[in-house]
């Protein structure tokens, strides 16, 4: 495994998160919101494998729900995990949704909710041992 330091592509990348994925090919891809409109995902991809400087060429951006303020909390080496809130903080009962969005399709897909407990955080399991993967019947 090598180490390196790249420099972000060139745009507005928020705080709210990036989350360094593989691209495919040996390439790094890199998934952020543009500034602070969390409802506006890109993704670039590294167009030069294993060089430095990397340069950057944007792929795509995806809109999510504007209704909402997204977060990435975590990134695996497929996968990303992004966190969901209500953009109005009226709500009685606040409640975080986590998504998860497969890196080679960009597709996303719920994978729970719950009570936002600021105690509490999220985070990304992955490598479970066969005996926990398949479903049993108890």
């Amino acid at each position: 495994m090598e180490f390196s330091i790249a420099n972000l592509p060139p745009a507005d990348w928020s705080t709210k998160g990036v989350g360094i994925v593989e691209a495919g090919e040996g390439r790094l891809g890199i998934l952020g919101f543009d500034g602070d409109f969390t409802s506006h995902l890109s993704y670039a991809v590294a167009r030069n494998k294993g060089e430095s400087p990397i340069q950057w060429q944007m792929e795509k951006t995806i809109s999510l729900d504007s209704g909402y303020k997204h977060f990435i909390d975590a990134a695996t080496e497929r996968h990303l995990l992004l966190t969901r809130k209500p953009a109005s903080s009226v709500h009685s009962l606040l409640v975080d949704e986590y998504f998860s969005m497969d890196a080679k399709t960009l597709q996303l897909q719920r994978v729970c909710a719950k009570q936002f407990s600021p105690r509490y955080g999220t985070h990304i399991y992955t490598n479970f041992p066969p005996s926990l993967l398949s479903s049993r019947a108890v």
